[in-house]
């Protein structure tokens, strides 16, 4: 069953343990809910009914008329994705990526 992050593992920007979903202690949650504008929903990124992905992590997503790959790959200790709606990004929760942004 799924069982959807709860309202605290959104709501700090800092954890270490509310989220498998961080890099290092930055809560990548708070990251893409918790914004002015554009902030997504659980449902941007996950399959709201269940699935056999990893982490229920949806193959792509309705933008528009199109679908949007996310390409999500799982690690042992983060994993990350090459999505249509921004860089391909990785994320470590033992030895946090370092991002350089041109």
């Amino acid at each position: 069953m799924l069982q959807l992050s709860s309202a605290e593992s959104r709501a700090d920007e800092q954890t270490s343990d509310l989220t498998d979903f961080r890099n290092g202690g930055r809560n990548l949650h708070y990251v893409h809910v918790n914004k002015d504008r554009m902030g997504r929903t659980c449902r941007a990124c996950h399959a709201t009914h269940g699935s056999d992905l990893p982490k229920h992590i949806r193959e792509s997503v309705p933008y528009g008329v199109w679908n949007l790959p996310i390409q999500f790959e799982k690690t042992e200790t983060g994993g990350g994705c090459k999505p249509g709606c921004h860089q391909p990004l990785a994320y470590d929760r033992k030895s946090p990526v370092t991002y350089s942004y041109k």
